[in-house]
């Protein structure tokens, strides 16, 4: 990976729609040439999907909530459970293992409180402290 690669990352991260023809005019790379390199770009992993950031509130999701969780056990078969459901579950949008004494952090979006409170009330297992 060289430095035209990490420049065109960082514009895919940016919009991720972005053609092979503009982005090539701002890495200074013909569209064929930045196609290749975007190929292999996805072909080793570098690029692992392309997605669509969702606006929450157009989709009736204007509530953003952040959950620190601590887990009461921590093998690696109640962690394991503890990541399917989490992604198993739409509204945990956004969900980072951390060291110390939170194990995760996690983004939940809702329609509001009420909603948010069914979630975190679904969400909660008996291996977790909120």
């Amino acid at each position: 990976m060289d430095a035209t690669d990490i420049e065109m990352l960082a514009a895919l991260q940016a919009d991720g729609r972005m053609t092979n023809r503009d982005l090539g005019q701002l890495v200074n790379l013909s569209e064929a040439a930045c196609s290749r390199r975007v190929s292999d770009l996805v072909r080793t992993g570098t690029i692992r999907r392309f997605t669509a950031e969702i606006n929450p509130d157009a989709v009736g999701l204007g509530l953003r909530v952040f959950l620190l969780v601590r887990m009461k056990a921590t093998s690696d078969d109640e962690l394991d459970a503890f990541e399917k459901a989490v992604q198993l579950t739409p509204t945990i949008v956004r969900c980072h293992k951390l060291l110390g004494e939170i194990d995760y952090l996690m983004l939940v979006v809702a329609k509001d409180l009420t909603e948010f409170d069914k979630i975190y009330k679904g969400t909660r297992t008996p291996t977790t402290r909120s």
